[in-house]
């Protein structure tokens, strides 16, 4: 039988054998533990680089929705400037050009300025002798002949009711035609005297309150004038050109009532509150369903979109992100600038004889005040405590190897950004900025306008440069100049008072470091060169290269009634206007009740629809004429108005751009740019994004 082998204990105690795998073990798991930490390591560090990174592009894409919205509200602002330059290129030049001295009598009251005069004739038998009258301010009278010759009822102050043949500037063509049958004349005098005065309001009527892009009464109005008064053919076809180029477009009060309302909207884009802790799928949502408020919330869609696309997916979850937008809900606040002031009306009143031998004046005229009440010519910020800006927090989680939290590590990120380097319009902006106080004169002894109506004297005008403004003789004959073509006897025609009307609207010295002027449309390179210096691409068909549109929606997607709104306003803009105390017999009232009427009608029927409209525009994108494109230079050599690019540029840009393939440098940027800043800095407000002098704006 086999025995068992006998053990020693103490020689089982000294043996070493399986020692080193315990050593080995502890090294193993040690390596591993090691190994997993700098994998870690590694993670965190690659997801805290992806979350500030996906932060930083959140917080730069918000900021470059702001400055989008922050230039059109710039553009918009701009163009209602130029509406009510349109406005005044039609009040002071087109309703003086029957006058053949416009624009060289010097006003003795008022030195610089044209005297806008107007011939009296006595009541006396035989008095054929024509005196200047100055009446200071434009009377706004539309020839019915041709504007080859003067027209008595444009001209004069009083028609007389003679016989005698007036010769010189004196009498228009009709009656020296006629002068043969003088009771034919005196018909036909009197039937120009009312259908004078009636093409006269409703002309200025159109300036200010036209809603309807294609309707023209004025020239369907003239048409019935032309036949019952029997004007000659050559009258008929120069009249109706220059009428119908007179009244194309919205009138000045729809015009720039429209753009006020696409600037609130954007506006209230900008001071969107901030939303707290949103997920992909919600911004998704809102982008999938417009009605839902994605024009409202771009800003959010466009950056939580740019953090995601910037985030490293093999660590971080995209459906775990949160974005917290940290700027102030109130980013900006703009107030509607108001302008109120008289535009003074040539009125006429046929007289009651018709006997040759009566000397009292066949035609009566009168310069008769219309009130144009709180007219919308321009946007001013209201001052603030904070600048646009906007800051995101991220806030994710980190997936790691080996980590015992199962949902993974949570990580913050910051980052802050703001628009930078341009303006949306002067700092300070006033009603006193548009208006001067001038006294008509008197009329037949009569005083025109004593100013002690609530309006006082004030009418519509503009610093051009230094002391020049729209009512300076100087500027005046630069129009005229443009209107006359080649010669001062050349008629005038809708393409000269088409080109006159963009030298009006164009950049004035004045407005220089003020308002984000766009250049002209981009020209194509030559061989010697790039013909433009600054890079601008019109967003616009190729029918019209001098129209840009962008993205400007006049009501929100998600926001009520527009009728209901634009309705609102008018009552806003209007408030409490005159009423009953005009010589027309016009009750302000009844206009502003057409003007809703009319207004609601484009929104329902052109805008909805874009057909029709001005420029093409739509509910959601609006078009404006490129100030610089298509104008002439000023060829009095006192830069009245300007066409060079470089003399406009208000946006930021470098003291030098390169204008050659020689000469290096940066290229200037119209509107705003995009800034990284600090928080710290947003909170001690040390970032401006606008200055006067643009050298002192933080780059």
């Amino acid at each position: 039988m086999n025995k068992l082998p006998k053990i020693q204990p103490r020689k089982y105690l000294k043996s070493e054998s399986g020692q080193s795998v315990i050593l080995i073990s502890t090294v193993i798991i040690s390596f591993i533990l090691f190994f997993g930490f700098t994998v870690n390591t590694g993670l965190l560090v690659t997801a805290k680089i992806s979350l500030q990174s996906a932060a930083d592009a959140a917080a730069y894409a918000g900021a470059a929705t702001q400055a989008r919205q922050l230039n059109a509200i710039s553009y918009l602002n701009y163009d209602m400037r130029r509406q009510f330059k349109k406005f005044l290129y039609r009040y002071n030049v087109v309703s003086s050009l029957a006058n053949p001295d416009f624009a060289n009598p010097s006003n003795p009251n008022i030195p610089g300025y044209y005297s806008f005069a107007k011939n009296e004739y006595s009541a006396s038998p035989g008095d054929t002798t024509p005196r200047p009258n100055p009446i200071n301010v434009p009377s706004l009278c539309i020839p019915l002949t041709s504007a080859r010759r003067a027209n008595d009822n444009c001209l004069m102050v009083n028609i007389p009711n003679t016989s005698a043949v007036f010769t010189g500037t004196g009498l228009s063509a009709i009656s020296q035609q006629l002068y043969d049958n003088i009771i034919k004349i005196q018909t036909v005098q009197n039937q120009l005297c009312t259908g004078n005065s009636a093409i006269n309001f409703m002309t200025l009527m159109q300036w200010l309150f036209k809603a309807e892009p294609t309707s023209n009464q004025i020239q369907q109005l003239f048409g019935s004038i032309a036949q019952t008064a029997g004007l000659s053919q050559a009258d008929k076809d120069s009249a109706s050109q220059t009428i119908g180029s007179l009244s194309t477009g919205l009138g000045l009060y729809p015009r720039n009532i429209l753009t006020l309302l696409r600037m609130e909207t954007l506006a209230d884009f900008l001071n969107e509150p901030p939303v707290k802790e949103a997920k992909i799928d919600q911004t998704r949502a809102w982008a999938a369903a417009p009605d839902s408020g994605a024009d409202q919330h771009e800003r959010t869609i466009q950056a939580m979109e740019s953090a995601i696309a910037n985030l490293n997916e093999t660590v971080m979850n995209p459906a775990d992100v949160d974005l917290t937008e940290l700027q102030a809900p109130q980013q900006i606040k703009i107030n509607p600038v108001l302008a109120s002031f008289n535009v003074y009306i040539h009125y006429l009143v046929p007289g009651s004889n018709t006997n040759p031998a009566d000397k009292t004046p066949l035609c009566k005229v009168s310069i008769i005040p219309f009130p144009a009440m709180n007219v919308p010519v321009g946007m001013v910020r209201a001052q603030q405590p904070t600048t646009v800006h906007y800051a995101v927090k991220l806030r994710a989680k980190a997936h790691l190897m080996f980590l015992p939290i199962k949902d993974g590590l949570d990580l913050e990120a910051f980052a802050a950004a703001k628009p930078f380097g341009s303006r949306i319009g002067p700092s300070t902006l006033t009603e006193k900025d548009f208006v001067e106080d001038i006294q008509p004169g008197t009329v037949n002894g009569t005083v025109v306008n004593d100013c002690k109506g609530p309006l006082a004297c004030k009418v519509p005008n503009l610093t051009l440069i230094a002391d020049k403004t729209f009512y300076s003789s100087a500027y005046l004959n630069a129009m005229k100049t443009i209107t006359h073509g080649s010669g001062p006897n050349d008629p005038a025609t809708s393409q000269t008072l088409e080109a006159a009307a963009r030298a009006a609207m164009a950049p004035n010295a004045a407005e220089i470091g003020h308002y984000n002027i766009l250049p002209p449309p981009r020209q194509t390179q030559s061989s010697n060169g790039p013909d433009m210096r600054f890079e601008f691409i019109p967003f616009s068909d190729s029918n019209n290269q001098s129209v840009y549109r962008f993205y400007a929606p006049l009501f929100p997607a998600s926001g009520g009634d527009p009728i209901q709104r634009t309705n609102k306003f008018i009552e806003n803009v209007f408030g409490n206007q005159l009423t009953g105390q005009n010589a027309f017999g016009v009750d302000m009232d009844s206009i502003k009740n057409e003007l809703k009427s009319q207004i609601g009608s484009y929104i329902r029927n052109n805008l909805q629809a874009a057909v029709n409209t001005e420029n093409q525009e739509s509910l959601t994108f609006a078009a404006i004429d490129l100030p610089m494109a298509g104008v002439l230079p000023d060829q009095s050599g006192k830069n009245q108005w300007l066409t060079d690019p470089n003399s406009v540029l208000t946006s930021w840009a470098p003291t030098y751009a390169r204008v050659n393939a020689l000469e290096f440098g940066f290229k200037a940027r119209y509107g705003y740019s995009v800034k990284f800043v600090t928080l710290q800095n947003l909170l001690k407000n040390g970032m401006p994004s606008d200055d006067e002098d643009t050298t002192k704006v933080n780059h």
